[in-house]
């Protein structure tokens, strides 16, 4: 028989080393072979653990950007409906600007008209008063 000594960490086994046995045709399975499998089912574990929190931090960063993102859009949208009736607001007031300018032309021709009219009475007004002669026959 021979024996081989493995060394394997204290914390996780409480023990100093384990001695495996070795015969000439098969393997046995000491007690030691047991609590090498049992190690490196725990460091396995260990891993799976690691990865598994990982995962978890992964994911609780990518639902935190989610979230971010999701407000970026609700702040975008409440910023885009509040452009949009400004826009309106100020689309409106220039409508009822304009109308207000067609309304003010229109007036400011028929004034122009009626002050041409006044123009022109007034014109024969004064010369019938400029001519002497016609005031006195």
């Amino acid at each position: 028989m021979t024996f081989k000594t493995l060394w394997l960490p204290r914390a996780i086994l409480g023990v100093r080393k384990l001695t495996l046995t070795w015969t000439k045709r098969k393997y046995c399975y000491p007690a030691g072979q047991y609590l090498l499998l049992r190690v490196l089912c725990f460091r396995l574990r260990v891993k799976i653990k690691t990865i598994g929190e990982k995962f978890e931090t992964r994911e609780v960063h990518y639902k935190s950007l989610l979230r971010s993102k999701d407000a970026e859009i609700q702040s975008l949208t409440a910023k885009y409906e509040e452009q949009r009736r400004a826009a309106e607001n100020e689309a409106a007031r220039c409508r009822a600007l304009s109308s207000q300018v067609s309304t003010f032309s229109h007036t400011e021709a028929e004034l122009r008209s009626q002050l041409n009219i006044y123009v022109e009475k007034f014109k024969q007004v004064w010369i019938e008063i400029d001519d002497p002669i016609r005031l006195w026959f």
